[in-house]
């Protein structure tokens, strides 16, 4: 009866393996990485910041620590992301093949794991008011097209969509906190606003609006054109200086207000560990054993005659 049981539970586990592998399959968590990588700089409990002889990264998790996403960005020019991503991508225990992203010089570099945020994603769209995780991941893939890493600024980190090789959008995020509250979204010329608004996933409800509510929700965020408000969220839209920003009004006043011209990005400095991290060396394969070629029977190594063949048959005969 016990042998029964034993081969009945066999059975079970084997079936739960080839139904739900990716739920058994250990996920890499921030604090394992942590252990593997020091110094780093805690942000929260979603991310930690790190910074190498040549990059600075940052690393995303969900709800429960897993590790969603990993941006990398070279110090200087005559630094490249691709070993670091290679380093990293090594240490990460996922079960699913990775999303790895460059920016046309390989200076920028994005990890994604698709599956743990879209499971934190959950209904979120948008780029604020949800985990940087989650914005992050809308960020590379709003729009029904595919964004790549670009620039940081501080701790903006921006994205961009090309058409053709061809600019048509860029985003940036906040991600120095848990929660993004601000982003900003540049289009190329030529681009309607209708586009910053599906970016930005917030409804138009302001183009019937009477002019002295757009007067006045301008005048509270900092002067800017207002696109979209939502005020139970504390969400809103503006234009100001060919720059759409997307946030709580709060920062929105902020940054319409001090905003030169364009080219300025308004975020916070990221904070970074004082001393670069190493990355752990990675074992190298053994090298592989050559052994010498087997001796090939004499047999085969000479061909008979006719004759030969024969006689070898009949002293067979004979031994039999």
């Amino acid at each position: 009866m016990s042998k029964l049981w034993r081969s009945a539970f066999i059975l079970l586990g084997q079936t739960i393996l080839m139904v739900c592998p990716a739920q058994l399959q250990a996920l890499t968590t921030l604090q394992e990485l942590q252990q593997q990588l020091q110094p780093t700089q805690q942000l929260g409990r979603d991310a930690l910041t790190f910074h190498t002889t040549e990059c600075r990264g940052i690393v995303l998790g969900d709800r429960s620590a897993n590790i969603g996403a990993i941006l990398v960005h070279s110090k200087t020019r005559a630094n490249s992301t691709s070993a670091t991503v290679g380093e990293l991508t090594r240490l990460i225990t996922h079960s699913e093949q990775a999303d790895v992203r460059y920016s046309a010089d390989k200076h920028s570099a994005l990890i994604l794991y698709p599956a743990i945020c879209k499971a934190a994603r959950l209904s979120s769209t948008g780029l604020t008011g949800c985990p940087r995780l989650v914005s992050l991941y809308n960020a590379a893939n709003c729009n029904n097209s595919r964004q790549s890493p670009h620039y940081w600024h501080d701790s903006g980190i921006s994205l961009r969509h090309y058409d053709n090789n061809k600019l048509t959008f860029e985003i940036t995020i906040d991600i120095s906190t848990e929660l993004v509250d601000y982003a900003e979204i540049r289009l190329a010329k030529g681009q309607s606003s209708a586009r910053a608004i599906a970016i930005s996933s917030l409804p138009t409800n302001l183009t019937k609006a009477p002019r002295n509510t757009v007067r006045r929700l301008s005048m509270t965020l900092g002067g800017a054109t207002p696109l979209s408000a939502d005020e139970t969220t504390d969400a809103y839209l503006s234009r100001g200086k060919d720059v759409y920003c997307v946030g709580t009004q709060e920062r929105l006043h902020a940054a319409n207000t001090a905003r030169r011209n364009i080219n300025h990005y308004i975020f916070p400095p990221m904070s970074m560990p004082a001393a670069p991290a190493q990355l752990p060396a990675v074992q190298a394969d053994p090298e592989p054993v050559t052994l010498p070629p087997r001796p090939t029977p004499a047999t085969e190594q000479q061909s008979l005659s006719p004759a030969e063949a024969r006689r070898t048959y009949i002293d067979y005969l004979q031994k039999m």
